[in-house]
């Protein structure tokens, strides 16, 4: 019966945490322990505890509740940093974003191997390509001039289906 009652006070030190931060959590952790203590241990109404089986069970219960407050407070604040982040990369992409669309500047997103994720038309001017060819299945590597092929291949940047070393 003890331990049924005891597991009400969990969720409500949880929540506490949650929504109020970790002094409301170890104040919920407090005010639980009192109530424990006062309505659910030998002498009942009374926040005298003789029993030494009632302290050490009175005890176990401070140690989870306050260790329930600490992680629920720390997956808070890590919830908060994300938020936080997550709104910071949206920003940036937006700048980004428009940056692109501009075509002040040419931008080209690649990978290693070659393959275009996304190139502005600014980017596919000055190389003389145009969203069709993009769109064709162009690679970055298919605009590198015949002599200079030899160079970009010392320089790490080979094309792994070619068989030639390359970084990644």
């Amino acid at each position: 019966m003890l331990i049924l009652c005891l597991l009400l006070f969990f969720p409500a030190v949880a929540v506490s945490t949650w929504y109020g931060g970790i002094k409301a959590g170890l104040l919920a952790t407090a005010l639980s322990t009192l109530a424990v203590s006062y309505f659910f241990l030998e002498p009942v109404f009374s926040l005298f505890v003789d029993n030494i089986d009632s302290i050490v069970r009175l005890g176990l219960f401070m140690l989870v509740t306050i260790l329930i407050s600490l992680l629920t407070s720390e997956l808070r604040t890590a919830k908060q940093h994300l938020q936080v982040s997550l709104q910071k990369l949206q920003v940036s992409e937006a700048k980004f974003r428009r940056l692109v669309e501009s075509n002040i500047i040419g931008v080209i997103v690649a990978n290693m191997d070659g393959a275009i994720a996304e190139a502005n038309d600014a980017f596919l001017t000055m190389v003389g390509y145009s969203q069709e060819d993009l769109l064709a299945g162009l690679r970055w590597r298919d605009m590198i001039p015949p002599e200079y092929i030899e160079a970009n291949n010392r320089a790490g940047w080979a094309d792994s289906s070619s068989g030639a070393d390359s970084l990644c």
